[in-house]
Formats: structure tokens, C-alpha cells, sequence
């Protein structure tokens, strides 16, 4: 991760843009990168939990109609 951050760190360089608005446009794209990460890890658990409910339902309607 730290050398993709570096990579458009440099870019940004070359581009024309200042030390000090290349390093904070770099800091935000990392922390946006973590704020990313932690959403698909909460979004992991949100989908195990709903499979969970959907298999409790499905056990409770055969009960239903079977039992």
C-alpha cells in the first residue's frame, strides 16, 4: 500500500503540483483507502449475519409445512 501511495505521490509531483498538496491529496486517498476497507469487512459481517437469518427462516417455514 505504501508504495502505491508513494507512486501517486510522485505523479503528483510531476504534475505540477506542490510538495504540500501532493502530500495532504495522498494522506486523503489513504484515508479514504482504510475508510473503504473497514465498509468491506462491516459488509462482510452484515452478509454473514443475514445468511443466518435466512437459513433460521427457511428452517422455521419447513417446520411449518412439514412437521
Amino acid at each position: 500500500m505504501a508504495m502505491m501511495m508513494g507512486a501517486l505521490y510522485q505523479a503528483l509531483r510531476e504534475g505540477g503540483a506542490s510538495d504540500e498538496h501532493a502530500q495532504k491529496a495522498t494522506e486523503e486517498v489513504a484515508n479514504d483507502t482504510k475508510q473503504l476497507s473497514d465498509i468491506r469487512t462491516d459488509l462482510a459481517l452484515v452478509k454473514t449475519l443475514l445468511g443466518i437469518v435466512v437459513a433460521g427462516v427457511v428452517a422455521l417455514v419447513m417446520k411449518a409445512f412439514i412437521a
